[in-house]
């Protein structure tokens, strides 16, 4: 898929952002088409090879409903069992390299049922998990903004 210069567009780990400039790089002999993008709220901007950005998990926001019915999935319960935990740094690589909402939703519910069974016992997440945790949530709330609105961003913030 080619996508226009200003196209909003999601990006594994980094989230919601809008395609800046298309432009073309040599290298060597070899000249390559790049999309620019740039995120919100953030100084970060990236450049992508037009060839592999699906590869890579380029791809457009959800619509509207679809993203709905995605953020319906933070309501149900998951449950915590030690295989997970002993995967948990894997798996949380490949979900939020998967640029897939889905995946940030499903390990957003993982850590924070780790997180609230630590509390129960009077612990805290690691430095590790809490990282990941806000990576996942910050994923989720940035395409929330850019199809949703703010007021649904906000509202969705409270509840994460």
């Amino acid at each position: 898929m080619m996508y226009k210069k200003g196209a909003k567009v999601i990006y594994p780990v980094y989230g919601a952002g809008r395609i800046t400039q298309i432009y073309d790089e040599k290298i060597g002999a070899i000249t390559e088409k790049y999309y620019q993008i740039e995120f919100h709220d953030s100084m970060i901007s990236v450049a992508v090879p037009v060839r592999s950005s699906q590869s890579l998990g380029l791809r457009e926001p959800l619509s509207p409903n679809n993203l709905r019915k995605m953020l319906r999935e933070l309501k149900r319960q998951v449950r915590i069992t030690p295989k997970l935990i002993d995967q948990l740094d894997e798996m949380s690589k490949i979900k939020l390299n998967s640029g897939k909402i889905e995946d940030a939703i499903q390990l957003t519910k993982i850590l924070n049922a780790i997180k609230k069974r630590k509390l129960k016992s009077k612990k805290n997440l690691s430095a590790t998990e809490h990282e990941l945790l806000e990576l996942s949530k910050k994923f989720i709330v940035e395409e929330v903004r850019m199809v949703l609105g703010k007021k649904a961003c906000d509202k969705l913030i409270q509840n994460l």
